[in-house]
């Protein structure tokens, strides 16, 4: 799978690259229920495999109780950017969005004071109202899962701004969400550079008014406010980061871990090991003092000093 299961109370949930969408029991991997996106949104495999190029890899989000995952569809019969399920039954509620989908995950933030749902589509961000799908407020960020693709998701900055990312020589733009006091809502551009945060893959993750992420492979520090460059150094390819406290725990691309302290000023490595073979272009996941990892072809747990 492309994707990172999520899961809750007891039940796994998971999308596959075909778009399989299944509830699982987190006790004997039994299904409680299960959906096929692309017929969900009118769609066939072929189409499914040819909007969709590389496979799905979004994970699913739970929103209070709902299940709340990309949609996508067809030009004939339209595009659904989110579908929203009940988590137990699998019953759905709402649709909303109607923008293609991209590789990205959706997820629950709070901007300006409001909850919502945040999604990068193939060629647009949007806000969502978690209790219908409305769409709040949308703003082009254009791509193409084929040859454009956007995967690296959005993030909230300052309580009422969104930080995007992407790879392919796009870089990184910084937008400014208002709300008129008649609940009109806008989106406008604050900066855009194409040298910054040229996130392939990953995801960024943003400390005391920074953004850290592999650009092109190499992880670059960047000042959130102007976009201005603090140090880009350390090569590990096309990984996966987590910022944990201090630090950020970084798998490269080609298996090891590296662990990079959270400081604008300079780059500071701390330590390293290699955890897993092969090419590992998968997120990483902490658990109490677990790191797992895992790729295509290997998955590996180690228990690392905590305090």
């Amino acid at each position: 799978p492309r994707s990172t299961p999520t899961v809750h109370q007891g039940k796994v949930y998971s999308i596959g690259v075909t778009g399989r969408l299944n509830c699982l029991d987190g006790r004997d991997g039994s299904v409680i229920w299960e959906k096929n996106i692309p017929v969900e949104v009118g769609s066939t495999a072929a189409e499914d495999a040819e909007a969709v190029y590389y496979g799905r890899s979004n994970s699913p989000l739970i929103v209070d109780d709902l299940l709340v995952v990309p949609g996508g569809g067809t030009p004939n019969n339209g595009f659904h950017s989110l579908l929203a399920y009940n988590k137990d039954t699998g019953e759905e509620i709402w649709r909303g969005g109607t923008d293609q989908i991209s590789y990205a995950s959706p997820s629950l933030v709070e901007i300006c004071g409001v909850r919502q749902i945040l999604s990068v589509n193939e060629q647009t961000v949007s806000g969502h109202d978690p209790l219908t799908g409305k769409t709040l407020w949308s703003h082009a960020w254009p791509g193409n899962n084929l040859s454009n693709s956007s995967s690296s998701q959005a993030v909230v900055i300052a309580g009422d701004k969104i930080l995007l990312s992407k790879g392919y020589g796009n870089g990184a733009m910084v937008l400014q969400i208002s709300r008129s006091d008649d609940d009109k809502w806008s989106a406008e551009k604050v900066w855009k550079k194409h040298n910054v945060l040229r996130t392939k893959f990953a995801n960024v993750v943003v400390k005391d008014a920074h953004a850290f992420g592999l650009s092109d492979g190499i992880l670059q520090c960047v000042e959130t406010a102007t976009g201005r460059t603090r140090w880009k150094k350390g090569r590990y390819g096309h990984g996966q980061i987590l910022l944990v406290g201090e630090k950020i725990v970084v798998l490269a691309e080609d298996g090891t871990v590296h662990l990079v302290a959270a400081n604008p000023q300079r780059f500071e490595e701390l330590s390293q090991f290699k955890a897993i073979e092969g090419i590992s272009w998968n997120n990483l996941c902490l658990y109490g003092p677990y790191l797992l990892v895992r790729n295509s072809k290997q998955a590996a747990c180690f228990k690392l000093p905590t305090k």
